[in-house]
């Protein structure tokens, strides 16, 4: 497990979750060309579907939830003011956290009345500003924080030279343009604690545009809102002399998501059909929503059953569910006619002159179907310090043994184990082997969607599976440096892709490599550090043709290296390095028989890039601080792949850019 704490994170100076995460070994992010959502890899395997969905995310032990699976749509706006520590785990953990935790389990601990208080401001290019504040009571009765964060920008704006449109209908496009990503949103976080008694209420709101467009034809005038909301209550309580302890929660999450897309723009309404009467400046425009919820309720035991042998095990169910889906547009942008006031309107037809229709209760003409799901689990994890029950002459020896089923009324039922060995001789030397199984439980969109000409769901979808193994060997020098080195190996099966605008479970996925980890203490915040990640990623699948089908976008290899340096009490300075390779185009086919490499995208791949980010940090008293921030100071060409070859040049991402932070304790 990587644990970033809130100092490290103020230190680096990040200005959001993209630049915290990028400095985990093997963690990969990249934007979404049409979802403008963040998509993170984890040692080479990297999502190519809409939403990164192969993580779990939590906040403070709560799952994040969405109809996509992830929280994506709005993770990166969250406050990182706010966080205490973020806790990682690279590899499988659907042994204890269930679907989703695939490649990796992300936990956000928040601030709470534990903390300083604090009013904040971050601003800077972009026209970006986020005033925070957190408050905190530590009344005899009831401890309880308040965490509130308002944002706004007019977000990054890089050329984007060709598109979809310009690509595919060769007219119509608003390519050569730049991309959109304005935004504004607020945040909340309320934590109390009365007694046994704990609660957790979260809102955050979202509206934002699309760098590019849901088509990846380049569009500016698309609106993405979101609404998340939480609450859960909980109950802890020890027994048999603190050796048991009962921790009790249930929960309820809603998440409603809205969309107005413009999926072309009025450059291609206006060459496409100039017989046609149709407003000037409207592109051809969907809007589609749709809520979602979920409820449940989960209880755990953790007893120590003697010196050296503790047992945690748990129960859970919950029920989720998507309703009222509506779904408005001006041009008929399903796949099949529609009937609107009579009249029949093929696939890309306009509608009436002017009117946006409600195509909610058409035959054919919303976007995705209501649905529900149940699901009930059970877990246990034994951890046994075996040096203690056999007092060997170690320094540490250390069992852990856990599995985890769960029981889903629509995809079937799935039981995950996992192991982990820790062996240290002594105090300088220590080796880890771990094994896990892990599961990915399809989305709602994945298995709902309907009438989409490009993304269909697939009600049969199963799970996807994995495996992987891990091999550490460390060595700690002292109380001041450590070194890992480790060997993984990752496999992916029934992984879940469109094929054509179909998902389905479809090949085999591994990913096997060698990562690298070391930091080392000069003294007081004083410290440098470096990670690297090698990964060889294969595509196992095989077509008709006996060709096999190469994997791509992911880098070969990525590094970071840093470093942070009090200089005096008053005045900090710190700079990261962030590495990766060329990207590779997917799809590639190599014949089985004659090896023959046959490309299906032609481009080049992805070039390589390094970022480079600094901050100094000024502490003015022994409440108030300033900070000044560089983020890819030397204004490195940034492209983020692009998966559906029709941005040709890739998604660009920002150049140089900067940003300044002030925060007063109290």
């Amino acid at each position: 497990m990587s644990v970033i704490t809130a100092q490290e994170i103020s230190q680096m100076g990040a200005k959001n979750l993209e630049e915290v995460l990028r400095t985990v070994p093997g963690f990969d992010v990249v934007l979404n060309p049409t979802g403008s959502n963040l998509m993170f890899g984890v040692r080479g395997v990297l999502s190519l579907n809409f939403s990164s969905n192969s993580i779990k995310y939590l906040l403070n032990g709560h799952t994040l939830n969405s109809l996509t699976g992830s929280p994506l749509h709005y993770f990166d706006y969250l406050p990182i003011e706010f966080i205490k520590k973020i806790e990682i785990i690279r590899g499988p953990g659907s042994a204890l956290y269930g679907a989703n935790a695939f490649m990796g389990v992300i936990n956000i601990i928040t601030k709470t009345s534990d903390d300083e208080r604090f009013v904040s401001l971050r601003g800077g290019s972009f026209s970006s500003a986020r005033p925070g504040f957190l408050y905190t009571s530590n009344h005899s009765l009831i401890e309880w924080s308040l965490a509130g964060s308002f944002y706004e920008t007019d977000g990054e704006s890089e050329e984007v030279r060709e598109d979809f449109a310009s690509n595919v209908f060769q007219f119509g496009s608003a390519a050569p343009g730049n991309t959109t990503l304005d935004a504004d949103s607020s945040t909340f976080n309320f934590e109390a604690k009365y007694g046994d008694f704990n609660l957790n209420v979260f809102a955050t709101d979202l509206n934002r545009n699309y760098a590019i467009g849901i088509a990846a034809a380049l569009t500016d005038e698309n609106e993405l809102k979101v609404n998340s909301n939480f609450a859960v209550l909980g109950y802890e309580k020890t027994f048999l002399n603190d050796k048991l302890k009962l921790e009790s929660k249930v929960y309820y999450d809603k998440y409603n998501f809205f969309h107005s897309l413009e999926i072309f723009s009025e450059e291609f309404n206006i060459q496409r059909n100039l017989e046609t009467p149709f407003p000037d400046g409207e592109g051809i425009r969907g809007i589609p929503a749709v809520k979602f919820e979920l409820y449940g309720t989960e209880t755990t035991f953790n007893w120590n059953i003697r010196e050296g042998f503790d047992l945690l095990s748990g129960i859970l169910y919950d029920r989720s569910r998507i309703f009222d889906p509506t779904h408005f547009a001006n041009t008929n942008v399903n796949d099949a006619p529609v009937t609107v006031d009579g009249v029949v309107y093929q696939p890309g037809q306009f509608l009436p002159f002017g009117h946006i229709a409600d195509l909610t209760n058409v035959q054919d003409g919303n976007w995705i179907n209501e649905a529900d799901r149940t699901n009930g689990a059970a877990f246990a994890q034994a951890t046994l310090d075996v040096k203690t029950l056999a007092d060997l002459n170690l320094e540490s020896l250390v069992l852990t043994i856990g599995i985890r089923h769960d029981d889903y009324d629509d995809i079937g039922s799935t039981t995950n184990p996992r192991a982990g060995l820790v062996l240290a001789p002594n105090e300088s030397i220590f080796m880890k082997a771990l094994y896990g199984e892990a599961f990915r439980a399809p989305t709602f969109d994945e298995l709902h969607q309907i009438n989409n000409p490009t993304n269909v769901g697939n009600p049969d979808l199963l799970p996807e599976e994995l495996k992987t193994f891990e091999f550490q060997f460390g060595a700690q020098f002292g109380e001041k440096a450590y070194a890992t080195i480790s060997y993984f190996d990752i496999e992916v099966e029934q992984n879940i892709q469109l094929v054509g605008r179909d998902y389905k479970n479809v090949g085999r996925v591994t990913s096997s490599g060698i990562e690298l980890d070391a930091k080392m203490l000069f003294g007081e915040r004083r410290y440098l550090y470096a990670n690297a990640t090698y990964s060889d990623v294969k595509n196992h699948d095989i077509n008709a043709l006996n060709q096999e089908i190469e994997r791509g976008n992911s880098p070969d290899f990525m590094s970071n290296i840093g470093f942070n340096w009090q200089f005096n009490p008053l005045i900090h300075f710190n700079a990261h390095v962030n590495y990766t390779t060329e990207r590779n185009r997917n799809g590639t086919r190599i014949a089985i028989d004659t090896g023959e490499v046959i490309p299906q995208d032609s481009r080049p791949a992805t070039p390589d890039r390094t970022l480079v980010n600094f901050s100094v940090g000024f502490q003015i008293n022994d409440g108030f601080s300033i900070q000044a921030s560089g983020h890819n100071v030397f204004d490195e060409d940034q492209l983020d792949p692009d998966n559906t070859r029709t941005v040709t040049f890739d998604v660009p991402r920002a150049g140089a850019n900067f940003s300044m932070f002030a925060n007063y304790r109290f």
